[in-house]
């Protein structure tokens, strides 16, 4: 019996190191896809005129971004 509690306990450890892994490079690609679009818009908008006339044409796509650099701000304040 305690063998077995023994081998639960090692799967366990292996599925929860293996779910922080992809986690890791689920977060890794978020936050590439989060600085290509940053950097995109950037590039994109000179002035805060601009800025705004792009936020009405890609409603979608801004809160997108801004939910992902929240999001990876969280991250960051919890270390």
């Amino acid at each position: 019996m305690d063998e077995t509690v023994k081998q639960f306990s090692q799967k366990t450890k292996d599925h929860a190191a293996e779910a922080k892994e992809n986690a890791r490079a689920t977060l890794d690609q978020a936050a590439h896809t989060v600085q290509t679009a940053w950097q995109e818009a950037k590039n994109k908008m000179p002035n805060l005129e601009a800025l705004e006339a792009y936020i009405r044409e890609n409603p979608i796509q801004a809160v997108l971004v801004a939910c992902g650099v929240g999001f990876i701000f969280s991250l960051f304040a919890r270390r």
